[in-house]
């Protein structure tokens, strides 16, 4: 009966990946990691005068079994810093996405991805 019980599990179908066209952080330590739908942005920050040319990228990635809410930061140019936390279920990770990408622009994510013209 475990013998069956075996097969059972192995011909039942694999849960789809839903990943987007958002081509993944190179720097991004996650083997095997896509990024989850739409869930990333690149943000940049310019001022001429004060000598600023700053990026900002976060990521919410899977691996097919975690999360990862990834952000890469810096000088346009340089390597910049980098912070990869895993979680283990969606919703938490699209929580930090949110909140990181508020902390950066004042804006609900949520507001963006369903209208991001506005």
């Amino acid at each position: 009966d475990e013998d069956e019980d075996e097969d059972d599990e192995e011909q039942q179908p694999k849960k789809k990946l839903k990943v987007g066209t958002i081509k993944l952080d190179k720097l991004c330590p996650v083997r095997g990691g896509m990024v989850f739908e739409d869930w990333g942005v690149t943000l940049n920050q310019t001022h001429i005068n004060r000598n600023n040319n700053k990026f900002y990228i976060i990521q919410l990635v899977t691996d097919g079994s975690n999360y990862y809410c990834f952000t890469h930061w810096g000088r346009v140019g340089d390597k910049g810093r980098m912070e990869c936390k895993r979680v283990y279920d969606l919703e938490t990770a699209q929580e930090m996405f949110s909140k990181k990408f508020k902390d950066k622009t004042k804006n609900n994510w949520d507001m963006i991805r369903t209208n991001p013209t506005k």
